[in-house]
């Protein structure tokens, strides 16, 4: 079942970004050329849309695309755009920068959760949810892609570079790469993180089981070997954060401007070309925010329950703060081994108490249910502003 799940993200990416995962049978010589390779074909699909934007608004002007003066509908319009080019970019963004820690970050992910169940019923439910979004959003880039062909085929464009008929296939290219890449990101963020924080679970089960108890005898071999997969984890942990805050921004970004989107539809009296209302898109928005709170709000919660759980267990078993204390009261050489052995425990156990994950946008700000009202709070003053705006510009006809 976690391979299944690591092969939907990884294709997911792989159909966003082209290749944004190596094998890892390859040699550097080729994960070097494959990365090169990738991040010029980024480079280039950004050119080319922001290529098109330019064309498009440097011999048109907002009013004559929109067929409206209104500056209201100039400042959504602009605004809603950005929706898909900056979250695109970002998402785009964090493929390039991460290039070759992505390979191992699913290498390592595939390794580590090999004998590792999702144990709650929460988490199976977030990853089902996860993978509802895709038919939603290719649903809605659909009803998008035929509102914009419908108003750039009526919009007499003025275009030197790309002809019309090209216009029409980058708008629907363009809506069809955003969209994919918020897949991408959602799967991404709730499928690795789950299995992250079931990795995580497992090692503590494994660390109160089999090495905080009486200790008897020196600690056999296997817990070198447990060290490193904990370091493991640590690894994927914050490399998982670093990642996935760049995603929380790109989808938190798109989802309150359609909300945006929305509110501009309830409060307006004309529809405006390039602004489709589609109730799926707008009841989506709503529900993403909350899902995305609600995801990291658990996550977080489930991670300190699970370190309290390691540090009550710690202060049960009483394992030593010190290894010269156990040395200088003991001369038998093997119970001297043995103690030795507890306080490597103890020394792993403290760092592993000392972690601190949790999910965040970018460091800005921790996502948990209060992102909820935090959203809410940034769209409703900007939305006040842009009625007060209409209401000003209708009273003066």
């Amino acid at each position: 079942m976690n391979n299944f799940l690591i092969n939907a993200v990884v294709i997911s990416g792989r159909i966003t970004f082209c290749m944004p995962f190596w094998r890892a049978q390859w040699t550097p010589n080729q994960n070097f050329v494959a990365g090169l390779v990738f991040k010029l074909l980024e480079f280039g699909i950004a050119c080319l849309f922001i290529g098109f934007h330019c064309e498009i608004y440097l011999w048109n002007s907002v009013e004559d695309l929109l067929g409206t003066r209104k500056l209201c509908d100039h400042i959504t319009y602009i605004l809603i755009i950005s929706a898909y080019i900056i979250s695109n970019f970002l998402i785009r963004l964090a493929g390039v920068l991460y290039t070759e820690e992505l390979s191992s970050f699913v290498s390592s992910l595939a390794f580590l959760s090999t004998n590792v169940r999702i144990k709650t019923g929460t988490e199976s439910v977030f990853i089902i949810i996860a993978f509802s979004f895709l038919p939603v959003l290719l649903v809605v880039a659909v009803q998008i892609i035929s509102s914009d062909i419908s108003h750039i085929i009526t919009t007499n464009f003025t275009l030197n570079i790309f002809t019309a008929d090209l216009a029409v296939y980058l708008n629907c290219l363009e809506s069809i790469v955003s969209y994919s890449a918020l897949m991408y990101a959602y799967l991404f963020v709730v499928v690795f993180g789950i299995l992250i924080l079931s990795i995580y679970e497992q090692c503590v089960d494994t660390f109160e089981n089999h090495y905080l108890c009486s200790f008897t005898e020196v600690f056999p071999k296997p817990f070198e070997k447990f060290k490193e997969d904990v370091v493991g984890v640590k690894r994927l942990m914050d490399l998982y954060s670093q990642i996935s805050g760049i995603y929380f921004l790109a989808v938190l970004y798109h989802s309150a401007l359609n909300w945006f989107r929305f509110l501009n539809y309830l409060t307006n009296d004309s529809q405006v070309s390039f602004l489709v209302n589609s109730m799926v898109l707008n009841v989506f928005s709503v529900v993403a925010v909350g899902y995305m709170a609600c995801f990291g709000n658990y996550l977080t919660k489930r991670f300190r329950d699970l370190r309290e759980k390691l540090l009550a267990a710690k202060a049960n078993v009483g394992l030593p703060e010190s290894e010269s204390v156990w040395f200088c009261k003991r001369s038998n050489y093997s119970f001297a081994l043995a103690e030795k052995s507890r306080y490597e425990v103890s020394k792993l156990l403290t760092w592993i108490i000392t972690w601190d994950w949790k999910l965040s946008v970018l460091d800005m700000t921790d996502l948990n249910h209060g992102t909820f009202p935090t959203v809410i709070s940034a769209i409703l003053p900007c939305m006040i502003l842009i009625f007060q705006l209409r209401m000003s510009e209708n009273d003066s006809k």
